[in-house]
């Protein structure tokens, strides 16, 4: 049962930025919240349960790919995050989840956290 809810609050998160990035302007964006980051400013790790990743990509402003990270468990291990991605061909308002989902990303994920140290997440906070 507790599986069931955590993949309904990951598909509530992903239909709200899916939905947000639809809309006319939507984009990435926001700040990397205090309990993430030290005093100056460097990212702190492991981050705490409930933090979420969001990653966009796409081609000449036009986003095709939004991946979402959500730290589901306390600490480093490579189950205590939950991934999910979705892709679009074209500027259109669909997306489509992409297979594989956490088999597929966690074992990739898991090397950021033994070369760089940062529980599972590639990239810097901005």
């Amino acid at each position: 049962m507790r599986r069931g809810r955590a993949a309904l609050g990951m598909a509530a998160l992903a239909a709200g930025a899916l939905a947000a990035l639809s809309a006319p302007g939507g984009g990435a964006g926001g700040q990397a919240p205090a309990a993430l980051t030290d005093r100056r400013g460097r990212q702190r790790f492991p981050y705490p349960r409930g933090t979420v990743v969001v990653k966009t990509a796409g081609v000449r402003g036009t986003i095709s790919l939004v991946a979402i990270m959500r730290k589901v468990r306390a600490g480093p291990a490579r189950s205590s995050w939950r991934y999910v991605e979705y892709v679009r061909g074209r500027a259109g308002p669909g997306f489509t989840k992409v297979g594989g989902g956490q088999a597929l990303c966690s074992g990739c994920h898991v090397s950021a956290t033994s070369v760089q140290g940062s529980d599972s997440v590639f990239t810097r906070l901005r």
